[in-house]
């Protein structure tokens, strides 16, 4: 499961954080909330860039059309 475009090629962009504490899951968490609460714990960070590409499908022949012969 995950990112799975039907065809053509999409870009994925992830941000990587290596924290100084644990941050304690919250349903209600926004993004906001959750980067203003990591804000002082970013020991480290990166991006990951990843693509996906995926041949749009062949198109079905006929295969009742009649052969000219």
């Amino acid at each position: 499961m995950g990112p799975k475009p039907p065809f053509g090629t999409h870009r994925y962009c992830f941000r990587i954080f290596a924290l100084g504490t644990m941050v304690r899951p919250d349903p209600k968490m926004t993004r906001k909330r959750l980067f203003k609460g990591m804000d002082q714990h970013v020991l480290a960070q990166a991006q990951l860039v990843g693509l996906y590409g995926k041949k749009e499908p062949a198109r079905r022949r006929d295969s009742c059309r009649e052969k000219k012969g």
